[in-house]
């Protein structure tokens, strides 16, 4: 759903409401001459991998800068699933595997949530409010941004 709603135009557009936003989306979808089911499975498919690949069992968890694969998990939070597993939709997994390292990302998501006490607030409390949503949308876009310019 979000990745249409991302598709749309961008997450920006999204009004908050979830019901409404998951109707919009299956008249959209109801609308379409053709819809490309195995583009999303596709989608989908890449983005779990690479999220396996750059968080490892940590992946769409709250972590911290400190934690590493010994650290007990913690629950997958809703909000970085939707925001990560869209915005790691869009890049190849050979691609991904090739230029990352496997569990890299913790590391940079854990300092990002330390650091952001806006970040970590919008991914905790609220999660469907419609700027909890953009900002986690715009968060992972920059910290991907960011990664694979080298920055």
């Amino acid at each position: 759903f979000l990745k249409l709603t991302n598709e749309k135009g961008n997450v920006d557009s999204y009004s908050g409401i979830m019901d409404d936003e998951l109707d919009d989306c299956v008249e959209r979808i109801n609308s379409m001459k053709a819809f490309d089911k195995d583009y999303y499975v596709q989608s989908f498919d890449n983005a779990m991998q690479n999220a396996y690949h750059l968080f490892g069992r940590h992946c769409f968890r709250k972590v911290k800068e400190s934690t590493c694969n010994s650290t007990n998990r913690l629950i997958i939070n809703k909000l970085l699933f939707e925001s990560w597993s869209v915005i790691l939709s869009q890049y190849e997994t050979d691609s991904v595997t090739k230029k990352f390292e496997a569990n890299s990302f913790i590391k940079i998501l854990g300092r990002e949530l330390d650091t952001d006490l806006e970040y970590y607030r919008y991914v905790s409390y609220g999660t469907n409010g419609r700027a909890n949503v953009i900002y986690a949308f715009n968060k992972a876009s920059e910290i991907m941004r960011r990664a694979v310019e080298g920055v």
